[in-house]
């Protein structure tokens, strides 16, 4: 880490490698992965910039992708990447400089001043100031996360694995999940669920089954019940694409 024009951490922070505690560079499968975080008691993993990927035998072919108008979306991309990898090299030689600097999207104040667009939008749509909106929008990026992850588990192939991943990951996906409406800091839930609709629908085309179901895991993890809410979007199909709209 290189920490430019900015104070350096007291305690030296890890790389995701020395958190898993590999000794030697070495090829491991997914399912030894999934291991290795239950062996360390981890209940999240992400992965971007430190990898490499073969863009156009593995990755195009698994239809894998960063969700667009979150932030966090390394951990739905890290896991379901390591989770359908044959083969992942662990390679213990640092080969990048990170570099941590003011007024990046994961650094900044919160004075309005040097927030990123996709914040400002959000603050704005939700109506919230910097700091409230800072908060739930991490805290609504990682319950999407979560859900996507989740949904994809439900569908996938290997059970073996997927009850090694759901032993990993399954109760922290759960909390990020019931954080969306428990931390929720006003009680306009209808300008909450058409942010959710916009970011579902620039993830996947077949949005509408997919919001209702992410809709329905949010009131049922909070027990709650929005009967306004809840009504309109299972009665009214053509109402989930006028809020995307």
């Amino acid at each position: 880490f290189y920490y430019d024009d900015i104070e350096n951490p007291k305690k030296q922070i890890k790389t995701i490698l020395e958190d898993y505690q590999f000794k030697k560079s070495e090829t491991i499968t997914s399912k030894q992965w999934l291991e290795k975080t239950l062996e360390n008691n981890f209940t999240a993993f992400w992965l971007g910039q430190m990898c490499m990927i073969n863009f156009i035998q593995f990755l195009n072919h698994i239809k894998l992708k960063f969700i667009n108008g979150i932030i966090h979306e390394d951990h739905h991309f890290g896991m379901l990447l390591c989770l359908q990898a044959n083969k992942i090299y662990i390679n213990l030689n640092k080969l990048y400089i990170y570099r941590v600097r003011p007024n990046s999207i994961m650094n900044y104040n919160d004075n309005g001043k040097n927030i990123n667009k996709s914040l400002k939008n959000f603050c704005n749509l939700l109506n919230l100031n910097v700091i409230d909106g800072k908060k739930y929008y991490k805290i609504l990026s990682y319950g999407i996360n979560a859900f996507l992850a989740l949904n994809f588990s439900n569908n996938f192939h290997n059970k073996d694995l997927i009850k090694l991943f759901n032993k990993a990951f399954k109760n922290e996906c759960e909390n990020w999940i019931y954080d969306i409406i428990a931390q929720y800091p006003t009680n306009d839930l209808r300008s909450l669920f058409i942010e959710i609709f916009r970011i579902m629908k620039n993830y996947e085309t077949n949005y509408e089954n997919l919001i209702l179901d992410f809709i329905a895991m949010i009131i049922n993890n909070n027990k709650i019940t929005i009967v306004k809410q809840s009504n309109e979007i299972q009665n009214n199909q053509n109402t989930i694409k006028i809020y995307c709209e």
